[in-house]
């Protein structure tokens, strides 16, 4: 039966009877506290409740205590004789009575025992304690109360909660640091600010934050700075502070140990207290920010609320914080040191570039006068002697622009600014282009040069044709200038597909030349490297320039060789599979040179002027001649032309704004189709799409070949005058 009990009362027992049958002594009643010690004995078997340490009560089903041990008397600060017969109401404020009665009504109801961790408060400081309360039962299985036991774990939950803040701690330290190492140096400003919360919300401070000591002008500036709420911030009254004002303190964080003032109001009058009392600082912990053995300056933690030490963990977690700032210092000089100097390497590369640009304009200018007067004369009539010279001079002025576009393109990939032109090609094409390039050489040398495509090659293949052509003719130019007679093979093979429909093709150059040193394989693919000055007969690049494409094109190359036995070079490449479809067909007879178109040539230098015309009107072209683009302009407001050569570099005027000029302008709306080809002497990267994007039909560099020059004036004029 459940009892209501007035708080603060004590009601009297309704059955009178206690433990095994025995009634409860009344409280106050002689012999009342023998009786219940009696009882106690009889319930456990041991007269053990005096010794034991933990708090042990016994109530009855009314709530009314019937039994102690010493243990709760010394809790509750109160004599046995002031705790016996009364309630929770008497001896606990009475929202704790409630709770322990609405405990005790639980475990009589349920029969079943109750434990519970909670604060609890006697005579002194409040302690954690395990609360155990488990039924009393009487011989008939009845409730007649509750044993109380009570464990004191104030040392168990300062162990528990000291590792959990360890646990926090460690995290925290964690944070800190994976943050300062992976910010980029725009980020740092809002991590370091990210870190001061993170660890003053952690030690219970009011304030972080950063000074930098400038030593050369005497002043401590304020650079990052993290309050608590409702804490007022001091950054802005900070950003020039007087070493002076620092005073004790500078001179400990420059030894290099921290600074901690437990309690403001106890220091000395002087700069210090002057400068921490106007914050309200009450305590303070600093940390010197160390590089070397120099303080360059410190991070610290304020108390502004209450005065307080810092403990060993709040040190620790300064002077952490204090290395990743100092090592974020360093990083920031050293990438930013990085960043300058990529700057001026990127000035010097543009600078070389530019250079290269320049130098390559005035090496191609006469060369190209060069290469057209001897073409020239190779028209006229000429006996054997003079056949051949010519023959020599037109081959050397070749050498000597592919050793220009060598070291052009050397240059390109080292800067990185060479990019793939990716599109359908037949290998055949290649095949006819290699084989016949070399015909002439191969025939003098007494070389067999072959050129096999394995079967299951598809016929046209996607990738950048030009970069390919260039690695196969250098392969094969090698091995021709290092085979005196013998063979040049050349083998292109099928190696296998993956998921993305891309090939993979095997390239293999090889020749019965005179082989290669096992210990000079690994250098002939640098630049200007030659494996003896008896072998000296180029500049050193091809190899190296193939290297480069090659790595460009996503492929790789091998080399197999043995002196007096031939070298292999084994070029792998990706190539994509192109749709299927007919080769064009071939043009009428007839039909490979047109003559009678009239050509605007616009170009600056006499020497290539009339060496251009001649050919020009040797193959039964009217030529026409402007030597700036304001000329040009002139002309084109008089008559129209078939085709516009236009020159690049002119005085005034340059080639590709007088492009522009004519395929804009409302004035030369009559000539905006005719036709452009740029011919100049620029071949470096980005040249072709520039002129294109002018408004040029094609683009060909000097010194040209005269039959290129042919076909891409017919190529352009016939493209204009094709029926749509």
């Amino acid at each position: 039966m459940k009892i209501e009990m007035e708080p603060g009362k004590l009601p009297p027992s309704e059955t009178g009877e206690g433990i095994d049958g025995q009634r409860w002594p009344a409280p106050g009643v002689p012999g009342a506290a023998a009786d219940v010690s009696t009882m106690i004995r009889n319930l456990s078997g041991r007269t053990i409740l005096e010794a034991m340490q933990e708090i042990v009560a016994i109530k009855d089903s009314c709530g009314v205590y019937r039994a102690v041990n010493p243990a709760m008397c010394r809790f509750l600060g109160k004599p046995e004789s002031m705790i016996l017969g009364r309630t929770d109401f008497d001896l606990f404020p009475p929202d704790l009575a409630a709770s322990y009665q609405a405990q005790d009504t639980q475990v009589m109801e349920s029969l079943a025992p109750r434990s519970i961790e909670e604060q609890a408060r006697g005579s002194g400081q409040p302690i954690w304690v395990s609360t155990t309360k488990s039924p009393v039962l009487d011989q008939d299985g009845r409730c007649v109360g509750v044993l109380v036991v009570v464990r004191d774990i104030t040392v168990r939950k300062a162990a528990e909660e000291s590792a959990k803040r360890r646990i926090l701690f460690q995290r925290i330290l964690v944070n800190v640091a994976a943050t300062c190492i992976n910010i980029t140096l725009d980020e740092v400003d809002a991590a370091v600010h990210g870190c001061l919360e993170e660890m003053g919300k952690f030690v219970d401070a009011d304030r972080a934050y950063i000074f930098e000591f400038d030593f050369e002008h005497g002043i401590a500036v304020n650079t990052h700075e993290w309050c608590a709420e409702g804490i007022p911030a001091q950054i802005q009254n900070l950003r020039e502070l007087p070493l002076d004002l620092i005073g004790d303190g500078l001179a400990e964080l420059t030894r290099g140990r921290p600074h901690h003032v437990e309690d403001v109001t106890a220091l000395p009058p002087g700069p210090l207290r002057d400068t921490l009392e106007p914050q309200g600082i009450r305590s303070l912990m600093t940390v010197p920010l160390l590089r070397g053995e120099r303080c360059i300056g410190c991070v610290g933690f304020d108390s502004v609320r209450q005065a307080r030490p810092f403990c060993d963990d709040e040190y620790t977690l300064l002077a952490m914080f204090a290395r990743m700032l100092v090592n974020i210092g360093l990083r920031r000089e050293v990438e930013e040191s990085l960043r300058l100097a990529g700057l001026k390497a990127q000035a010097a590369s543009d600078a070389k570039s530019e250079f290269l640009a320049n130098m390559s304009h005035e090496i191609r200018t006469p060369l190209n006068g060069i290469l057209g007067m001897l073409q020239l004369m190779n028209t006229t009539r000429l006996d054997a002697e003079q056949c051949e010279y010519v023959h020599m001079a037109i081959q050397a002025a070749q050498r000597m622009t592919r050793l220009l576009s060598d070291i052009l393109d050397l240059s390109r990939v080292e800067a990185g600014k060479l990019t793939l032109q990716e599109g359908p090609f037949s290998l055949s094409e290649v095949r006819r282009s290699v084989l016949d390039i070399f015909k002439p050489v191969s025939s003098r040398k007494d070389v067999r040069t072959s050129f096999e495509l394995d079967p299951l090659l598809p016929a046209r293949l996607v990738g950048d044709e030009t970069r390919l052509r260039q690695i196969l003719l250098n392969l094969v130019g090698n091995s021709l200038k290092f085979t005196e007679r013998g063979f040049v093979r050349v083998e292109a093979s099928l190696l296998g597909s993956d998921a993305g429909n891309r090939l993979s093709v095997a390239f293999r150059v090889s020749d019965s030349g005179c082989g290669i040193p096992e210990d000079k394989l690994g250098v002939i693919f640098e630049p200007f490297e030659q494996l003896t000055q008896a072998c000296n007969r180029g500049a050193g690049l091809g190899l190296a320039i193939v290297r480069r494409l090659v790595e460009l094109m996503g492929g790789r190359i091998e080399a197999r060789s043995r002196p007096d036995e031939g070298t292999t070079m084994t070029v792998t490449l990706p190539f994509g599979l192109a749709d299927e479809q007919e080769d064009p067909p071939a043009p009428p007879p007839g039909s490979e040179i047109r003559t009678g178109h009239r050509i605007l040539l616009v170009e600056d230098d006499l020497f290539n002027q009339k060496t251009a015309t001649a050919l020009l009107q040797k193959s039964g072209y009217a030529v026409r001649v402007a030597g700036t683009g304001l000329e040009a302009l002139h002309i084109l407001e008089e008559t129209g032309f078939d085709c516009i050569l236009m020159d690049i570099h002119l005085p005034g005027l340059d080639g590709v704004e007088t492009a522009r000029i004519i395929r804009n302008a409302p004035e030369f709306r009559a000539h905006a189709g005719t036709p452009i080809i740029a011919v100049t002497a620029n071949a470096m990267l980005g040249d072709r799409e520039r002129f294109l994007a002018a408004g040029m039909n094609d683009f060909i560099a000097k010194p040209m070949e005269f039959s290129s020059l042919v076909a891409v004036i017919e190529n352009a004029t016939s493209a204009r005058s094709a029926p749509r």
